[in-house]
């Protein structure tokens, strides 16, 4: 067997990613060895069986080494306060983080749900909603149900979050057939069930992502404005304007632009319109959503593509210059969603940052993320749905790494 205290001690001292690329098999070849032996009910057993002789990417050689590591340790030495491996295989962290079953291919639930409950805001508001809301057969009671779940203090068996599918299908019908949803839309079906359930504590949720928007059209002839106003609850970020990463892109946000050949009510005439949106507040939660799907027309027929342009996004993000007089620009990331594949079917997981520190959750595995999810090539290419939450100034950062406990 081979010394994986030895490679970590290397991984932590040199270029893991080079260092261990010439020793995935190896390490994989280990852990399969480890599990057979100790968990032999692991999911991850016919998957390492498969892929032990293959190439592994920089991001599954730090989850195989995180696993190694941590059945080693457990091997060696009584169990860690800190870090345990459920009887399922999946790297957790006692932080209460468990893993979703993956239900008729519902990963983008997953995914979101992870986030979700990340969100201690959202739970906090959902506390306060009246008992109507734990109806487990409505979306707000699915959804304090699932946290409630995924708050065990015990490492449990990944979560099953039919509940949660069953409430969202039967409220969207019209879409919830559809082979593979978007991450997007189910964050906004989620989002929207709450603010329908009418109840203080549930639209208080929903609101943590309302984005007010006053929109005005300025007509060039008359000089008139028309001004309308609505909410959102994310952000697109276009990549047609090539921006370096989200920051560059926060400082030129805009929503401005022209619509020739409009119509004036007011002046009675075809005009050249401006039109021009602004976000009058900030919310507490903001979310960006990057588009990455591209269309053409090619010999008569409509093309979809993915733009698969790296995109990266800093932890702390000044958004000063997107609302005018914000009390609190700053925020911080806290979670994000990929998504692997094409524009038509794939695969999405998440990152999500609990007590400081980071885990990649793809629907049963949770690993622990001994870097920034960001520090990874294919995570800023399919990089598609980045959570952040306001900093309150008086809120003290947690450090994991100088505790005494590692939980807290």
């Amino acid at each position: 067997m081979i010394d994986i205290v030895g490679y970590l001690s290397a991984q932590f001292s040199q270029d893991h990613c080079e260092l261990l690329s010439a020793h995935s098999s190896t390490v994989a070849s280990t852990c399969l060895e480890l599990l057979r032996q100790h968990v032999p009910d692991s999911p991850l057993i016919p998957s390492l069986e498969t892929r032990a002789s293959g190439l592994f990417s920089h991001r599954e050689i730090d989850g195989l080494i995180e696993c190694a590591y941590l059945l080693h340790n457990r091997l060696l030495s009584p169990p860690s306060r800190s870090y345990v491996v459920t009887y399922s295989g999946a790297v957790c962290c006692n932080t209460t983080m468990r893993g979703l079953i993956h239900v008729d291919n519902r990963c983008a639930t997953n995914s979101v749900l992870q986030c979700l409950h990340a969100t201690d805001e959202l739970k906090a508001a959902l506390d306060g909603a009246r008992p109507d809301a734990d109806d487990q057969g409505s979306v707000p009671g699915a959804l304090k149900l699932a946290f409630l779940n995924m708050d065990s203090e015990e490492q449990a068996a990944p979560y099953d979050p039919k509940p949660l599918v069953e409430a969202l299908s039967k409220k969207y019908s019209d879409m919830w057939h559809e082979a593979q949803l978007d991450a997007g839309d189910v964050f906004r079906c989620v989002l929207n069930a709450l603010a329908d359930d009418k109840d203080p504590g549930c639209k208080d949720a929903a609101d943590l992502w309302a984005i007010p928007k006053r929109h005005t059209a300025a007509c060039s002839k008359c000089n008139s404005e028309d001004v309308s106003y609505d909410a959102g609850i994310n952000v697109n970020v276009y990549l047609s304007g090539k921006p370096k990463d989200l920051q560059d892109y926060v400082n030129g946000y805009s929503e401005s632009f022209s619509a020739s050949d409009a119509h004036c009510d007011k002046c009675k005439t075809l005009t050249t319109l401006t039109m021009t949106t602004d976000i009058t507040e900030l919310p507490k939660m903001l979310c960006f959503t990057v588009m990455r799907a591209r269309s053409r027309v090619e010999n008569g027929e409509w093309l979809i593509a993915k733009n698969t342009t790296a995109f990266d996004a800093p932890e702390e993000l000044d958004c000063s210059r997107m609302s005018a007089g914000a009390p609190l620009p700053k925020y911080e990331l806290y979670g994000l969603i990929t998504h692997t594949g094409s524009c038509l079917s794939g695969h999405y997981d998440a990152f999500v940052k609990k007590m400081s520190r980071w885990y990649h959750v793809d629907d049963e595995i949770v690993t622990l993320c001994p870097e920034s999810p960001l520090s990874y090539p294919d995570t800023r290419s399919n990089l598609y749905i980045l959570m952040y939450r306001q900093v309150d100034s008086s809120r003290e950062s947690l450090r994991v790494f100088g505790s005494s406990d590692p939980t807290r």
